[in-house]
């Protein structure tokens, strides 16, 4: 998914507490494809950074 330049992008934490859920529900949400981060990157093998859109979640 693509986002633009001056959208602020904000982490997984952040970006459940925007849209009122837990974290989990923000991996469920993400394993049913209802929602999927914007930047994903893995970090090393038990650490993945995901960013998600501010302007999609609100």
């Amino acid at each position: 998914m693509s986002h633009s330049d001056d959208d602020m992008m904000v982490p997984d934490k952040r970006a459940a507490g925007i849209a009122g859920v837990s974290r989990q529900r923000l991996r469920y949400w993400e394993k049913t494809d209802l929602i999927k981060p914007d930047i994903e990157r893995e970090i090393s093998s038990r650490n993945v950074v995901r960013l998600y859109s501010l302007s999609r979640l609100v």
